[in-house]
């Protein structure tokens, strides 16, 4: 069993970093269709992720020696199903019907192999039909895809990493993984019946994607920065303090007032800026928001580059002054990040709750999430089919609360 037990455990170790390396494209992913992201629906996805991994590593491991695969002439191919099976049942004379040759065979390594590959793709059929939603035909050809791509890696050396396979490519492998995998799709109500539906998770996530989570506008916050840090990081190294200035309100304050409120990370994130009015922002509104929001950390970035320059090529009293503003806007900067911490543990509790630098600027946030299934009532006189769908929700705001608007349009078919 240690054979077993070992590619598990790497699998195991391995998890959280490949789990780091896809959580910000899922979440990306799941925000700009969702607006959100179900517990439910990520324990399930990560999950699936830890599934194949393991499943992966019980393929490759225990990596054997180069120098020793290399030496090696045992055959590495078999395209006859079965023919281990058979020449083993045949080579002990054991007989079919007979209970005793059933327990020597179970004690051998051929019905462990077996097993662990029929065993190996129930889960995958699971995953296919309750997450993905798969017809029993559609898992068929899937779970057989899935095992061809494992007997392909066996095949070629690890991608010729090995000078020739140091597993056998076996066809019962292949035909015991897709039997696994429509078994898995035939019990998976069985298995899943305490889970809620993939529809139901999304209207889950329909639901929560009404408001905009503080999560959801770290994310934004996160694509933002990036795209402006290669432009601040271009520009310093460039030495063009110009640019670098004009890097945060060209991308803050002039792209949300030409994209009707707008930037990249809110568009991947579906959400955008508008005023009190529920109109696009202008551009004098996205300065003021993005000024007072970003204008204490530019500031102190800045006047660091200055100060940097400017060392031993102008005055003390100059240079002194250009610290001493630097030291104001430090202050400053972490006046606002206490603000910004201290205002997002309260949105944990109190949605309704604004940002300062929203107050200041008269704007606030919308999600631009839309559920798109219809709900479709017929009645029992034959009269004409009617289709309600909910549009994305406004925000109508006052100083003291804020509160959805959801508005349903019927259309006659």
């Amino acid at each position: 069993m240690q054979q077993y037990i070992f590619p598990i455990q790497s699998a195991i170790f391995m998890f959280p970093f490949l789990a780091a390396l896809f959580t910000l494209p899922f979440l990306l992913v799941q925000y700009h269709r969702y607006g959100a992201v179900p517990i439910i629906r990520a324990v399930v996805v990560y999950s699936f992720i830890l599934y194949l991994l393991c499943s992966y590593f019980l393929v490759i491991l225990p990596l054997p020696d180069i120098e020793q695969v290399a030496k090696r002439t045992d055959p590495y191919i078999n395209l006859y199903p079965y023919k281990i099976i058979l020449s083993f049942w045949k080579n002990r004379q054991l007989n079919p019907f007979s209970l005793d040759s059933w327990k020597v065979f179970y004690h051998t390594k051929i019905w462990q192999e077996s097993a662990l590959n029929l065993l190996m793709t129930i889960p995958f059929g699971v995953y296919l039909r309750y997450y993905f939603r798969r017809k029993w035909w559609q898992s068929i050809f899937l779970g057989f895809g899935l095992s061809l791509f494992f007997e392909l890696t066996q095949l070629t050396g690890l991608y010729g990493i090995y000078p020739r396979p140091y597993r056998l490519f076996d066809t019962t492998d292949l035909i015991n993984n897709t039997v696994g995998t429509l078994l898995g799709f035939w019990i998976t109500p069985l298995l899943v019946f305490f889970l809620p539906s993939k529809q139901k998770l999304e209207e889950v996530a329909y639901r929560k994607g009404a408001q905009i989570s503080v999560l959801r506008r770290a994310m934004a916050f996160l694509v933002d920065w990036s795209v402006v840090g290669i432009c601040l990081v271009g520009s310093l190294f460039a030495g063009w303090l110009a640019p670098f200035w004009l890097c945060g309100p060209l991308y803050f304050a002039l792209l949300p007032a030409c994209t009707k409120g707008y930037t990249i990370g809110s568009y991947l994130c579906s959400f955008r800026i508008v005023d009190r009015q529920q109109n696009p922002p202008g551009f004098w509104r996205c300065m003021l928001r993005a000024g007072v929001l970003y204008l204490p950390f530019s500031s102190a970035v800045s006047l660091w580059v200055l100060e940097a320059k400017l060392r031993g090529r102008v005055p003390k009293w100059t240079l002194d002054a250009v610290v001493e503003l630097g030291n104001i806007m430090e202050f400053l900067s972490m006046v606002a990040l206490i603000a910004l911490v201290g205002q997002s543990i309260i949105k944990l509790f109190w949605k309704e709750r604004r940002y300062y630098y929203e107050l200041i600027s008269g704007t606030h946030l919308i999600s631009t999430v839309s559920a798109p299934e219809s709900q479709k009532t017929e009645q029992n006189n034959g009269e004409d089919t009617k289709k309600t769908t909910p549009e994305a929700p406004s925000e109508e705001t006052d100083d003291n609360q804020t509160r959805w608007v959801y508005s349903v349009k019927n259309e006659q078919e």
